[in-house]
């Protein structure tokens, strides 16, 4: 009983909810901004 809802629970957490998709793409995009500022000091310290 109890690994079936296990199961179950892992199941509910495969369904996207819009809260985890809008923590998704916020993340993403911390993630490219923080790339690009990277890229940005990089470029800053070879000139």
């Amino acid at each position: 009983m109890e690994a079936n809802c296990i199961v179950q629970h892992e199941v509910e957490r495969m369904e996207p909810k819009r809260e985890d998709i809008i923590l998704a793409y916020l993340t993403l995009l911390l993630v490219l901004l923080i790339g690009l500022f990277l890229v940005w000091v990089v470029a800053m310290f070879l000139e």
